[in-house]
């Protein structure tokens, strides 16, 4: 167990924190639908111009994983995809 590995307790395990909140998200809305063609079309070609720690905000995630999702190496958990879209907007706003 990742737990385990660390020496921490599951409850403060940043990881299974994240892999819990996420399953939650899921079961609490199940007609979602996973499509990463979807998140490839429309939200990655916008990510370009954001800075990663806007990126990392949004997503919660590491400085590693908005990289990979900016570069499109990664999908996001879906979960994530409206923030992530917003970001854009956002840029858009101000610039």
């Amino acid at each position: 167990m990742l737990a385990a590995r660390y020496r921490r307790t599951a409850g403060s395990c940043p990881i299974i924190a994240r892999k819990r909140a996420l399953s939650e998200w899921d079961k609490a809305n199940p007609g979602t639908v996973y499509d990463p063609e979807l998140f490839r079309r429309e939200i990655l070609p916008r990510l370009g111009a954001v800075p990663l720690a806007e990126i990392m905000e949004a997503a919660g995630c590491s400085k590693a994983s908005a990289s990979d999702y900016r570069r499109g190496r990664r999908t996001p958990h879906v979960s994530t995809w409206r923030a992530l879209a917003e970001l854009d907007l956002k840029i858009a706003t101000e610039g």
